[in-house]
């Protein structure tokens, strides 16, 4: 009955050279280099979670080697690190058959055999012997996907095409992955390359740009810290004390937004306006056409997105709460001012009751001075954006894990100068600990993943923001129209005022009080009307959502374009569309990120 914290998991990807560019006597070698790293990321892991036990579950921690199985690099590393307690996820270039024809030696073709039986995963890509290259393209791209660091076993030399060692390295090093180097061939220490220790990250171009650190224990333990630990800042690591904290918010006694909504015509009020289902229960409905696609797809790891959707649960109605909740803050306060000025002017209508009305005005504004306080101290503003901000990286990740070749849309260590906050810390969290997909890609898993896509993330999508942008240019048009009427009505009982005052001179002078009232007070209702406006950006809100729904209209079409793109490119859409929506999303935040709850004024 809480948010769930996610397991501490590492998942380590292992690139080299085959026997073709380093013997087996050069790889034995550097046997106690390799069996010595690993073990040290091992203990180093291990006493993390001892230290920030708190962070996570208390599961011990998970180690995973992520391995094309290729004749020696790949081999010689994965072996180390199952006697190292490490669980071997194989990624594969073809499917398992064909790719075993890539191993002459019946030796050879044992020991793959045999790794492919302890494997704890085993992801078959679609790689065919026409194109060869790029099966061994897609399972680099696989292991930058689901790696969190890379042991390459390389000898330093420029790649020799797609899919090899040094075109791997770049590609993790390009999306911030921190490489391992291990030189095979010479009394070379390893290295850990890498931006993510630079105080100042600037865009490395070319391998050699990139700096590196000698790999010693303690630079291990320093970035495995950096890798899987939130940013050790008091007010971030409070904000996930907090979530953890979270329970379940069943009942919504704030509806004053939901109210404005409905008297403007924009959306009516229901059940679900004062009172949700079970979070678990709510998404489980929501998710179930997504899952119902997923069950005869050959994904054997139905576990990991049980859990993301137990975390997206979470995350999302927590999200619509504090969303209801600030919006609703936002709208009283501006109602509440009005109020106040209304009651202040009553005191010129009925001057024997003005001590009452005074009475009135200052318990308003009270109430005005404890509904801005209670939102600031409860973070209403905050705990919305947070929980939204989670909520839409977690949501992709159920399908993007699939494709096996896609990168979560979260912002990467290593890629940007600007700390990283908790959400994207829990979000790699979540990401890492799905771990690599289980199953082979065949014609019907990527015609039935198109699919999905398209129906599941992006129709969805879509068809929220043509709604939402209806539903906002409505709101702003009446809202706009209310204030102008206001005005208008001012006007009016000017020039009746201005026309009495020369027609009807004594009836006019001794009403005057109303006069006066009803030409301040209708102002201040559009000032009111306006603040709310302004606040919560409404017409803004209908453009970026028309904008969303636009591009991603374009990404679906391209899912049902004929032919049907290949599957390393309806990844690549996947991605595009994820982080098409946490580019929107991180629009909206950035508008709303400075209109905290305060006091109009």
């Amino acid at each position: 009955m809480a948010p769930p914290r996610p397991r501490c998991c590492l998942n380590v990807g292992v690139t080299g050279h085959r026997l073709n560019r380093v013997s087996q006597a050069e790889l034995d070698r550097a046997t106690p280099v390799l069996d010595r790293l690993l073990a040290t990321i091992a203990s180093a892991t291990a006493a993390l979670v001892a230290d920030e036990h708190h962070c996570f579950t208390d599961a011990p921690a998970e180690l995973r080697l992520l391995s094309g199985l290729a004749e020696g690099s790949d081999r010689h590393v994965a072996a180390i690190a199952q006697t190292r307690g490490y669980a071997l996820h194989a990624v594969l270039p073809f499917p398992r058959d064909i790719y075993a024809d890539d191993f002459a030696a019946a030796e050879s073709r044992s020991r793959y055999a045999a790794f492919l039986d302890s494997a704890e995963r085993i992801f078959e890509l679609p790689g065919s012997r026409e194109w060869t290259d790029r099966g061994y393209e897609m399972v680099g791209r696989a292991l930058v996907a689901h790696s969190d660091l890379l042991i390459a076993v390389w000898d330093g030399a420029e790649g020799q095409g797609p899919g090899g060692t040094a075109a791997v390295v770049a590609m993790a090093l390009e999306r911030g992955i921190p490489v391992i180097h291990v030189h095979p061939g010479a009394d070379v220490a390893p290295r850990i390359i890498w931006s993510g220790f630079e105080r100042r990250r600037v865009a490395h171009h070319a391998i050699g740009d990139h700096p590196f650190v000698p790999c010693d224990d303690g630079v291990v333990g320093k970035l495995l810290g950096k890798l899987l630990l939130p940013d050790d800042d008091r007010t971030e690591r409070a904000c996930i004390e907090q979530y953890y904290g979270e329970t379940q918010r069943r009942l919504r006694l704030r509806f004053e937004y939901p109210l404005m909504l409905a008297l403007a015509g924009v959306r009516r009020l229901g059940t679900s306006t004062f009172r949700v289902r079970p979070y678990a229960q709510a998404t489980a409905q929501d998710w179930a056409p997504f899952r119902a696609a997923l069950a005869d797809m050959g994904v054997k790891d139905s576990a990991s997105t049980e859990e993301l959707q137990a975390a997206y649960a979470w995350s999302d109605n927590l999200a619509n709460h504090f969303a209801q909740v600030f919006r609703s803050g936002h709208v009283l306060n501006f109602v509440l001012a009005a109020v106040a000025v209304l009651l202040a002017l009553s005191g010129l209508i009925w001057p024997a009751a003005k001590f009452w009305f005074i009475v009135g005005e200052l318990a308003v504004i009270g109430l005005l001075v404890l509904n801005t306080h209670v939102g600031r101290a409860q973070q209403w503003h905050r705990r919305w954006l947070d929980y939204r901000y989670l909520a839409e990286c977690l949501r992709p990740m159920r399908s993007l894990k699939r494709f096996g070749l896609a990168r979560a849309a979260e912002r990467q260590k290593g890629m940007t100068a600007q700390t990283l906050r908790w959400p994207d810390w829990y979000a790699e969290s979540m990401w890492r600990q799905m771990g690599c997909p289980s199953g082979s890609v065949d014609k019907t898993y990527r015609e039935r993943l198109n699919g999905l896509v398209a129906a599941q993330e992006l129709r969805p999508q879509i068809d929220y923001h043509r709604a939402t942008a209806h539903r906002m240019h409505l709101l702003e048009h009446r809202l706009h129209r209310f204030g102008n009427a206001l005005f208008i009505t001012t006007i009016a009982a000017c020039v009746v005022f201005l026309g009495g005052y020369f027609i009807a001179h004594a009836w006019t002078v001794a009403r005057a009080p109303l006069f006066t009232a009803i030409t301040a007070a209708l102002p201040a209702l559009g000032g009111a009307i306006y603040g709310i406006r302004v606040h919560g950006d409404f017409g803004g809100a209908a453009n970026r959502s028309l904008k969303a729904a636009a591009e991603l209209q374009q990404l679906s079409e391209a899912y049902h374009s004929d032919p049907a793109p290949g599957f390393a490119l309806s990844a690549s859409l996947a991605e595009s569309a994820a982080r098409l929506m946490l580019s929107d999303l991180a629009e909206w935040q950035l508008t709303y990120r400075q209109r905290g709850l305060d006091i109009p004024g």
